[in-house]
């Protein structure tokens, strides 16, 4: 599906915004807080329902509809198939308000008005369960390279994202899974604080396994192909130079590949050494009781359940060099962006149309080589938006059109003057596809 129209209200930087959206590329251009990043989160999160971040609905709405007193938000959209897409795909509107509890007890703790939300998919109100996966989108945003540098909590939130995005019953395995391990953890402060017998611990146990060993499945799944296209993209981004491997660390040590410690021979072929086998559901299911089982005493004398998917980590390996620890910052940027790259082409392939790419601010990050072969993919891509405080960065980059947009104030107008100075001349120096992807990078 690609975006054709927005329309925006009381969302965070925008009071009122309608806008139509071409296919191919639109660069959002403008100062800092003016909006440009507000833009790609209200997309975000029509497509996800959730903001990004740490923030809560509260903080997205608009600070002028919260001092009325009556904070009201929505955020409408219309979709239609992309052109390379499914054919038997029909276009989509999306609406989610946010509004003033009208109940009694409508208000929290401090007085603020507390807000409820509904989702509507064709005017027909939906449940977030049934929402997530209608507008496939990938965002990336320069906090990303903390997908390699920063917790594993991280990159968990990361994987269920993506395949929440492409499998609804994931979603709904992931949900009941957090929703009993919240309870059993409930239960294991009961009993470290006023005892109890063992035996109403593992009333818990059943479904945790059940819906645990299917998330610990699918998750083993993505990341081998996920794997396996960043191992295509990343090449392009270090001139050949390094190889990048993607390991699923499951929590129950079930399929574990060989450890690592020591960076490889720099070329040296460790597709083997790093091979992750395939699961087998009923040997996850095994060693998840097991696991339960052995770490009961520890788990009631910590009140937290120590072993499960909710404990899994992913590594990012570049010639046998683990990114999460020892990586230099431009290996772990261009680790950061193959793997978006990857997600992208993973979708597609999963879903048979391509996401919305979200881009911000993101080729500030990057060195001219990197920028020229990211800037190559956007410019065949379905769609694609993309904010810049700097467009020169996009000066005679790409060879289709491209539509341009500033943004200040919240208030958001096209540049046509600014379209013709981003668009290469073809009849002057054309690129091939093989230049387009650069070479030498490091």
């Amino acid at each position: 599906m690609r975006l054709t129209h927005l329309s925006i209200t009381n969302f965070k930087n925008y009071a009122r915004l309608e806008l139509d959206l071409p296919a191919g590329t639109t660069i959002v251009h403008g100062d800092n807080a003016q909006g440009k990043t507000s833009f790609l989160e209200a997309i975000f999160y029509l497509a996800t329902t959730r903001a990004l971040g740490s923030q809560t609905d509260a903080q997205l709405i608009n600070w002028v509809a919260q001092q009325s007193g009556l904070p009201y938000a929505r955020l409408w959209a219309q979709a239609q198939p992309a052109a390379s897409g499914a054919t038997d795909r029909a276009p989509k509107q999306l609406e989610i308000i946010w509004s003033q509890d009208p109940s009694p007890g409508g208000a929290s703790a401090d007085g603020a008005a507390r807000l409820q939300k509904s989702l509507k998919l064709n005017g027909v109100r939906k449940r977030a369960l049934d929402w997530v996966g209608q507008l496939a989108v990938v965002l990336f945003v320069p906090a990303d390279l903390e997908l390699v540098t920063g917790p594993p909590s991280q990159r968990r939130h990361y994987l269920d994202h993506l395949i929440s995005q492409i499998d609804v019953k994931y979603l709904e395995a992931l949900h009941i899974y957090t929703r009993v391990l919240l309870q059993r953890n409930q239960h294991l402060k009961r009993l470290q604080e006023r005892g109890g017998p063992a035996e109403s611990l593992h009333l818990w146990d059943d479904q945790l396994v059940t819906h645990g060993t299917y998330l610990v499945l699918r998750r083993q799944a993505v990341m081998t192909q996920l794997d396996e296209l960043a191992q295509r993209v990343h090449p392009q981004l270090t001139g050949g130079r390094e190889r990048l491997r993607l390991l699923y660390r499951p929590n129950l040590n079930v399929g574990q590949p060989v450890d690592y410690q020591l960076p490889l021979t720099l070329g040296a072929d460790f597709s083997a050494t790093y091979h992750q086998p395939q699961l087998d559901g009923g040997e996850v299911a095994a060693h998840f009781y097991a696991r339960l089982r052995d770490g009961e005493p520890r788990e009631r004398a910590q009140g937290i359940t120590l072993a499960g998917p909710h404990r899994d980590d992913l590594r990012f390996l570049v010639d046998g060099v683990d990114m999460n620890i020892y990586g230099s910052r431009g290996q772990q940027r261009s680790t950061a962006l193959a793997l978006k790259l990857a997600e992208m082409e993973l979708m597609h392939a999963q879903t048979g149309e391509h996401p919305i790419l979200l881009l911000d601010d993101v080729l500030s990050e990057l060195d001219a080589e990197r920028r020229r072969y990211l800037v190559g993919r956007i410019d065949a891509h379905e769609q694609t938006l993309l904010t810049t405080t700097d467009l020169t960065q996009y000066a005679c980059q790409f060879t289709r059109p491209v539509c341009v947009m500033r943004v200040r104030e919240g208030i958001m107008r096209r540049d046509e003057a600014r379209e013709r100075e981003i668009v290469r001349d073809l009849t002057s120096s054309p690129l091939s596809p093989d230049q387009v992807g650069g070479e030498g990078l490091g």
